[in-house]
């Protein structure tokens, strides 16, 4: 559900596994490139175990660019490399400890404590020795404009640091970036390209594990569990007005997860909330069959062309009828009227009005 997330692609991490796995009987080499957003990292263990199980011949890290549609939602997507680099280095060592080839771009060489032999876009690099895996060069990828900045005027690694982007630079300055006072003489590790795996075992008929919390909830000596339990097919998720956006759109990628058929996002004032129609539209993006708003619709009376299209994934909406269909100044009223108008595919289902005092 992350990938599908970060990609907007439904059911694309399923289709990227299903085609590494072909590459590999088909006897191509195997290459997986993986861009560090906030919302990646804590799952880097994760993605390091199945980087493990399928055994490319290079795994390379990016730092998250801001460009393109990453500059209008920088602070959501792009980490501070403060925060990217134990994860990073972990991932890094994790998988050279397997024989994997791994390397990062766009990653300042301070970062790289102990490991900067890995980082591909280092101008000192060797091609042959740490890089004898590489299929795609760097200088065929675009390139980010970089800087240096005062802690690189005396760091003895700014000859073959290629220094942070400067659009980071801009937004999060210098203070976490070090100068690094001398250069250790150490030869880079070589890492041979291993071999591929040979296919796994028969399951004796048991169904893999679909979600890693099944994995984790297993206590035997296998970590598949004989039957995996059954996904939800209806699961609500309250949405109240004062929760802020980001703790919003981590619940509905835990919630995808769950692997519900029909999303109902519901609680005493779900409209009120000012991003809600924006988590609509994510929503209809990860694999919901069905995305519903169930509450009150007052909120939907200046609902206008800009907003409708953000919500042309919403399946239906559930509300209570208004006391007086015929009251134009009802603002419950006002807002079927624009649903109806606006939002022609969206059903609407309505229960009976509340009671008067």
């Amino acid at each position: 559900p992350l990938h599908d997330f970060l990609t907007r692609v439904r059911d694309s991490f399923r289709q990227a596994l299903l085609g590494a796995r072909r590459c590999q009987h088909a006897g191509l080499r195997l290459q997986i490139h993986t861009v560090l957003t906030r919302s990646l990292l804590p799952s880097l263990p994760d993605l390091v175990r199945i980087s493990r199980a399928l055994r490319p011949h290079l795994h390379r890290f990016y730092a998250a660019r801001m460009r393109g549609s990453a500059q209008d939602r920088w602070e959501m997507l792009i980490p501070r490399f403060g925060l990217l680099q134990e994860p990073l280095l972990e991932a890094i060592r994790a998988l050279m400890a397997d024989g994997i080839a791994a390397e990062t771009a766009g990653v300042p060489l301070c970062m790289l404590e102990g490991l900067r032999a890995a980082a591909a876009d280092r101008a000192d690099a060797p091609d042959g020795l740490q890089h004898a895996a590489r299929l795609l060069p760097l200088g065929a990828e675009p390139q980010a404009a970089t800087a240096h900045g005062p802690p690189c005027q005396s760091c003895a690694l700014r000859a073959a640091c290629p220094g942070p982007e400067a659009a980071y630079t801009d937004e999060y300055g210098w203070d976490e970036l070090l100068s690094v006072a001398s250069v250790p003489a150490a030869a880079p590790p070589a890492l041979p390209p291993p071999a591929l795996p040979p296919a796994p075992p028969p399951r004796a008929g048991r169904p893999p594990a679909t979600a890693p919390r099944y994995a984790r909830a297993w206590s035997g000596g296998d970590p598949v569990p004989g039957q995996a339990p059954a996904p939800p097919e209806i699961l609500h998720m309250d949405v109240s007005a004062l929760e802020s956006s980001r703790r919003l759109r981590r619940r509905l990628i835990r919630a995808a997860g769950e692997g519900a058929g029909t999303l109902i996002l519901t609680g005493p004032d779900p409209w009120g909330h000012p991003d809600l129609p924006e988590i609509v539209r994510e929503a209809a993006r990860l694999p919901f069959r069905r995305v519903e708003v169930h509450g009150p619709i007052q909120p939907l009376a200046a609902l206008t062309p800009a907003t409708a299209q953000r919500l042309s994934g919403l399946s239906a909406v559930r509300c209570a009828a208004p006391a007086d269909p015929a009251d134009e100044a009802d603002p419950a009223v006002q807002a079927l009227r624009q649903l109806r108008a606006l939002l022609p595919g969206c059903g609407i289902s309505l229960s009976a009005p509340p009671e008067a005092p």
